[in-house]
Parts: C-alpha cells; structure tokens; sequence
C-alpha cells in the first residue's frame, strides 16, 4: 500500500470514528418536569419527577411517572425541553424556564415565579445523570 492510501485510509477511520461519536450529540432528545404543588407546600417543597424520551411525549410521560413513584398523587407536566428546564414556586405562585443552560433556566423560572418568596425546586439539562 502506498504512503497516499495510507493516508487516505487514515483520514477514513478517523472521520467515521468521529461521526460514530457525535451521533449521540444530534439525537434530537426530550426532557420533561412533573410537579406535585399543591396550596399547602411551602414554596420551593414540591414533589416532582424528570423524565427523558426520544419524543416529547415520552419525555411527559416519563416524567409523570417519576413523580407518583416518588410518592407523589397530583401531578402535573410543568416543563418540557431539549437544552434545559426548571421549576420554582412559592406558597401562591410558580413559575417554569428554558434555557441553553442550567443556570439561564433557573433564572428564568424565578423571573416567572415573580415573586421574592420564590424557590427553585429543580432545574435539569438534557443528558444530565
């Protein structure tokens, strides 16, 4: 084989090599947050569950599972995104966000809560273990 093949060869690996890796990063995928907030619980106390899935719907489903498994009864979907999302409530109010990243979305869901009573209660990114 010749010094050129071998070169061309060596460019054909790596670059399928580097595709295989980044499919992953392209796979359009869903998180979601499902809350249990009811008028009794103390501002950023309520249940929740996050749940993932190849589709929105999966990823609410998911989520609402997650919720009632960790012993919570009236869950609802709060949040649903593909980079990141959170949850923030007080005693009256709550509030969701998205964002690119987990502190942008926190942000946002405290702005949406609107008031300084306010509690983060989860705050999730795509992927995220």
């Amino acid at each position: 084989m010749s010094m050129k093949s071998l070169n061309i060869l060596r460019v054909l690996v790596v670059g399928s090599m580097m595709l295989c890796g980044s499919a992953h990063a392209f796979a359009a995928t869903f998180d979601s947050i499902a809350v249990d907030d009811d008028a009794a619980t103390s501002g950023g106390q309520a249940g929740y569950g996050v749940g993932e899935g190849s589709s929105a719907d999966e990823a609410k489903r998911e989520a609402m599972k997650q919720c009632r498994s960790s012993g919570n009864h009236s869950c609802e979907v709060a949040v649903t995104y593909q980079r990141c999302g959170a949850y923030a409530s007080s005693k009256k109010n709550s509030g969701t966000g998205t964002g690119e990243t987990e502190k942008a979305a926190s942000a946002a869901a405290m702005d949406n809560c609107g008031i300084s009573a306010c509690r983060l209660v989860v705050a999730d990114c795509v992927g995220k273990e």
